[in-house]
């Protein structure tokens, strides 16, 4: 599997367009391979890249995954369809985030799961 992103030089991704660089992320051996093929065949030019810096582009994205655990407990807790994960690291990520932003997540979305209940 391979992961396309458009990456920017900036503190923040920018959804406008204008000239960047594409990071690409090999989830398996066989991306890995394509990707290093169409390097060596000249289709890409590659580089390494600093993965601890993707947070910092995609810090939307980085939060969501964190304070995801707290929305499904929420979930739990009212007794509503909640969404399983496996491989996504709840626990770790919701120790990450912090207490304040879980608990901020938590109560949100059950007083939006009782907002829906009174609609």
């Amino acid at each position: 599997m391979i992961l396309l992103f458009r990456k920017y030089f900036q503190r923040f991704l920018c959804f406008e367009e204008r000239p960047g660089q594409s990071l690409i992320l090999a989830r398996s051996s066989k991306g890995e391979e394509l990707l290093r093929e169409a390097g060596e065949k000249g289709y890409l030019k590659t580089e390494d890249y600093d993965i601890s810096a993707l947070g910092r582009i995609q810090q939307y994205q980085q939060n969501r995954r964190r304070i995801v655990g707290a929305r499904i407990l929420a979930l739990r807790l009212s007794g509503k369809f909640y969404p399983r994960f496996s491989g996504f690291y709840l626990r770790h990520n919701a120790l990450r985030a912090g207490v304040k932003n879980n608990f901020f997540n938590l109560f949100g979305m059950l007083k939006r799961v009782i907002q829906m209940k009174a609609r």
